[in-house]
């Protein structure tokens, strides 16, 4: 992570790469976020959006909007006090509506996310310098969608890898952007949501003590 001089916010870089400073010095290989000296995070998300954006380099190589931009703004909801915005959703699920958008593809996914279960955000309090909360809701609505999705779009991204005898970091932005992969993201929230509609959910209140008694235990 640097935090620099910026005119925007914050930017997050999908390739591997390591700095050499002025000094010398090196930084390991890995992926990178920038953020701006001038944000307060009490107030604005964006270290917290930019971060997740690496999740969802490392995991896939599709960069289509609606679903980058969207799913990190959603991820967001848990640093805000006010509820997220939904739709309902129904099988077989209608994404192209949605190709289109960019972080207005919150509303998508937390609509897919109702579907899952909520989790906790944190198993203690953590605060800002200013004593300021970090999170705004002690549970994440329908986080537990996240894990299953990324490792999905993960498992496509080497599909086409190998259908394509291109590796993954070798494929060019244009490529990455390429509009027929908002059908295998859509083909995923499918298949999941499937899955996911015909097996019992467990209700917070069991989540909850199942993850009391998992802490319970490890402090043994």
């Amino acid at each position: 992570m640097f935090i620099l001089d910026l005119k925007g916010n914050g930017r997050a870089f999908d390739k591997v790469a390591h700095e050499t400073f002025a000094d010398g010095q090196s930084t390991p290989c890995g992926l990178k976020i920038m953020l701006s000296n001038r944000l307060d995070p009490t107030n604005n998300p964006t270290p917290a959006h930019e971060l997740f954006h690496l999740y969802q380099y490392g995991y896939a190589l599709f960069k289509q909007r609606w679903y980058l931009e969207g799913m990190a703004k959603w991820m967001e909801t848990v640093f805000k006090p006010q509820e997220p915005v939904s739709i309902a959703m129904t099988a077989p699920v209608d994404c192209t509506a949605w190709y289109s958008q960019s972080y207005n593809g919150a509303i998508f996914w937390q609509g897919f996310a109702n579907h899952y279960s909520a989790i906790p955000v944190t198993l203690g309090p953590m605060t800002y310098s200013n004593q300021q909360p970090v999170f705004r809701k002690t549970v994440f609505s329908g986080g537990a969608m996240a894990a299953p999705l990324l490792t999905a779009l993960s498992q496509q991204s080497t599909r086409l890898t190998q259908q394509y005898q291109r590796p993954m970091r070798e494929w060019s932005e244009k490529q990455q952007h390429q509009p027929q992969d908002n059908e295998t993201i859509c083909q995923v929230v499918n298949q999941l949501f499937k899955t996911e509609t015909q097996r019992p959910q467990l209700s917070l209140h069991r989540l909850s003590a199942d993850n009391d008694n998992k802490i319970s235990t490890q402090r043994r």
